[in-house]
């Protein structure tokens, strides 16, 4: 009797460490889901975060690459700039001189007259004032007799001042209120739009 109440201990003994066993394995095997399930979540969310950081990372590489070629492109234009005005300084301060040898040539005050006659149209008035400047003085006589014989209506006085530009003439009407200086300054000025395409030419070429 009492062997058998004994062997029921142990059965049952072991019947509760089995359930034990069971329920720890259980607990175990769910702990095991639960953290699989867990890294699995955290992991996502580390590849979604890292992929944001890679994104945006190129994004502000493909600004800043952009930011640099944009001033990159600035400077070269600026440069491109000053290099046009140098060139355009020059090809004008060539051009003003290329216009004073004007004055060594035998029919410069031809030249001077058919200056005066395109001004001279116009201003479209009848009396009209060519001032020469001092160094061209000695040619008003012989400019005034050609004036006379171009046979137009208007009638030119010549003179000259101390202080009119350096070669050319400038144009003034009777009552002194339009002028047209056609001195060699401004002619040249009158030539920048056909420098300025010429130098983009073989600047830009």
């Amino acid at each position: 009797m009492i062997e058998a109440s004994v062997s029921r201990l142990d059965e049952q003994k072991r019947r509760i460490l089995e359930n034990a066993s069971l329920q720890k394995q259980a607990q175990l095997d769910d702990a095991s889901a639960k953290s699989d399930e867990w890294l699995k979540e955290e992991t996502a969310k580390l590849d979604a975060e890292l992929d944001l950081i890679v994104k945006q990372a190129e994004k502000q590489a493909d600004e800043e690459r952009g930011l640099c070629l944009r001033a990159a492109k600035l400077a070269e234009s600026r440069e491109m700039l000053k290099l046009q005005n140098k060139l355009m300084d020059e090809a004008l301060c060539r051009l003003e001189s290329r216009f004073s040898d004007l004055s060594q040539r035998d029919d410069y005050v031809r030249i001077l007259c058919g200056m005066a006659l395109e001004a001279a149209e116009q201003i479209n008035e009848n009396k009209l004032s060519v001032v020469l400047s001092k160094n061209d003085a000695k040619l008003a006589d012989k400019l005034s007799a050609l004036l006379k014989k171009a046979g137009t209506d208007t009638v030119f006085s010549v003179i000259y001042t101390d202080d009119a530009p350096e070669g050319g003439i400038t144009l003034l009407s009777e009552d002194g209120k339009r002028r047209i200086c056609f001195d060699w300054k401004n002619a040249a000025a009158s030539m920048t739009d056909t420098l300025v395409q010429h130098l983009l030419a073989n600047v830009q070429s």
